[in-house]
């Protein structure tokens, strides 16, 4: 039950706000100069609708059972990202971002068994011989 619940709100932050940089339905939240200086700096550069989009396909991912645990792998750099901002350059509007990364972090815990093998010692290639009559 709890994974279902971090799964939706999760998922659900996560495509709300990626389709927000799209379709206006929100009000963007007061940014202090650094934050708005970042932001500009993502929009002039054509990055923010990049990481908007990845924003929303990791949401749906996330939002669909069996795709899950992709949707918390390819996430998780925008997850950091997202919270590296509100801490050093909007620390006011912290809360949210704060609920995403719990969410995200029950996610990983739930999930983690998926990702074991990534932690495992990798497998010794095979040997293999250059046959010199050829």
């Amino acid at each position: 039950m709890a994974t279902l619940v971090a799964r939706v709100l999760t998922g659900t932050i996560l495509v709300v706000f990626g389709l927000n940089a799209f379709i206006p339905m929100l009000p963007f939240p007061p940014l202090g100069e650094a934050g708005q200086a970042f932001m500009g700096a993502l929009l002039a550069s054509g990055f923010l609708p990049i990481v908007k989009g990845l924003e929303i396909l990791s949401g749906v991912l996330i939002l669909i059972p069996r795709t899950s645990p992709l949707g918390v792998v390819l996430v998780a750099p925008l997850v950091v990202a997202i919270l590296l901002f509100h801490v050093l350059l909007s620390p006011d509007t912290i809360a949210l971002a704060a609920v995403l990364g719990l969410g995200w972090l029950s996610l990983v815990k739930s999930y983690f068994a998926n990702y074991r093998s990534i932690f495992a010692a990798p497998a010794t290639p095979p040997i293999t011989t250059i046959d010199p009559s050829r």
